[in-house]
């Protein structure tokens, strides 16, 4: 079984009305329905005989200093885990990084749990991405709902607001 993308304005009901309002066709961005057991990166690969390495993981974290917070997207290869307590810490000038509360992130961004994507985020989140995910043409991450994955070339990310690529982000788990 292989997945199919097509472009993301055929399909608005399989991505998050936010992710659909920031695919311009110009951007090149494509979906793929899932089946939702298979959401995570590694099985995602094995069920569809994908590659691991074209995927990415994005977790959304609270930097706190004071009582300044700081949210931000997190995007990670799969098999890799960010550097929380390290790089990321220093990043959001955070004294403390911890995981963002839940359903904060779902209300705010309109996202499902388990496919929260860069795509689409509020202007206000920083995202973070480990530089060698740019280093790809293409990469596939969560669509904003569970049945979908996007394709997105590297090049799209660099035109959101807030984005930083960093060296070593993450280390292999």
């Amino acid at each position: 079984m292989t997945l199919t993308f097509e472009p993301v304005e055929l399909h608005p009901e399989l991505v998050s009305d936010s992710v659909f309002k920031a695919s311009p066709a110009s951007s090149g961005i494509l979906v793929a329905e899932i089946d939702p057991q298979y959401m995570n990166g590694l099985a995602l690969s094995e069920h569809y005989g994908g590659n691991p390495d074209d995927g990415a993981n994005c977790v959304v974290v609270k930097g706190k200093r004071g009582e300044v917070r700081t949210f931000a997207a997190v995007l990670v290869p799969v098999g890799y885990r960010a550097d929380l307590n390290g790089i990321v810490c220093e990043k959001l000038d955070a004294k403390k990084v911890s995981m963002a509360p839940l359903e904060e992130v779902i209300e705010e961004t309109g996202m499902e749990y388990g496919s929260i994507t860069p795509v689409g985020l509020p202007d206000h989140y920083r995202i973070l991405i480990d530089s060698r995910l740019m280093q790809k043409e293409k990469i596939l991450v969560g669509g904003g709902k569970q049945i979908s994955k996007l394709l997105v070339p590297t090049a799209f990310f660099t035109t959101l607001p807030n984005v930083e690529v960093v060296e070593n982000l993450a280390n292999p788990t």
